[in-house]
């Protein structure tokens, strides 16, 4: 009797395992990265439709491998948190997710994180401004609390209120869809984790260009992916690890919430920032008698 062949779902794997697999496979390394753009960029599951990995590759994997998204039961409503970002833009209109959270919270909570994001990104050199916006979703007197806040503090700053439809156009999908083009083309950038060898184990570390900015007085130049505590649980997160979680299995993740907050920034007309020659503000000096 014929045992039925088993083929291996691709679908799930990281880039370190999916390279191990096409090696194992006998094929290069880069063979992983090309299916995993597919995969997880463009959503094909067919490797037929896989354009650029030429007919003997495709022929070979249907014969040992498939892909299989999982089965999307239900899809979690915002159930597992707040999740608050602060994401930069250059002058290139390039976008960097500078801070943020993802854990539950309380509305006194939620206005304070809000408050002291902005206030210190306020503060960072080279920072031109700073915009907030806020989803109302099942706090209806949340914005009259952060209106009452200000007041109180005397630190008045404008909150957008971003709609909330929950199906049809713009609806989360619809939202989150506007990312792809962004990570398509490069345009969106996480910090990397820089690390060394010390004493067979691995510590943080820097590069070279990191070290000179900290060594000339602009650690704020330096660019680091951040990790939170969450006082709830005691534990830490990572934003990148958040991200990328919900961003590599859309749309057939489980919760999507973290992705579509980042995208909302396109709800609020991002304006890049203007570079100013230094120079040009200089007051035009002219020699005596001139």
């Amino acid at each position: 009797m014929d045992t039925p062949l088993t083929r291996t779902n691709l679908f799930g794997l990281d880039r370190q395992a999916l390279r191990e697999w096409f090696a194992q496979a006998g094929e290069k390394p880069y063979r992983a990265d090309q299916v995993m753009k597919w995969m997880y960029h463009r959503h094909v599951t067919e490797f037929t439709q896989m354009t650029d990995i030429g007919k003997t590759l495709c022929a070979k994997l249907q014969g040992i491998a498939e892909v299989v998204p999982p089965n999307v039961l239900f899809e979690k409503q915002s159930t597992d948190g707040t999740h608050k970002w602060l994401l930069g833009m250059d002058a290139g209109s390039n976008l960097y997710l500078l801070d943020g959270y993802r854990h539950k919270m309380g509305l006194r909570e939620r206005w304070l994180k809000m408050r002291d994001l902005r206030t210190r990104w306020m503060r960072e050199p080279g920072v031109q401004s700073v915009r907030v916006g806020y989803e109302r979703f099942g706090l209806n007197d949340a914005l009259e609390y952060f209106e009452e806040q200000m007041r109180l503090e005397a630190a008045a700053f404008e909150v957008v209120e971003l709609a909330w439809p929950n199906e049809g156009p713009g609806s989360k999908s619809d939202r989150v869809q506007r990312l792809e083009p962004a990570f398509r083309m490069g345009k969106i950038f996480l910090a990397a984790a820089i690390t060394r060898e010390e004493n067979g184990k691995q510590v943080p570390a820097e590069t070279k260009a990191q070290e000179h900015m900290r060594s000339i007085g602009q650690e704020h130049r330096i660019f680091k992916p951040v990790k939170k505590i969450d006082p709830n649980t005691g534990g830490t997160y990572s934003l990148n690890k958040v991200l990328l979680d919900e961003y590599l299995l859309f749309p057939f993740s489980q919760t999507k919430d973290f992705i579509d907050a980042m995208s909302r920034i396109y709800d609020m007309e991002p304006r890049p920032p203007v570079i100013v020659d230094e120079s040009a503000l200089e007051p035009e000096v002219f020699a005596d008698g001139a």
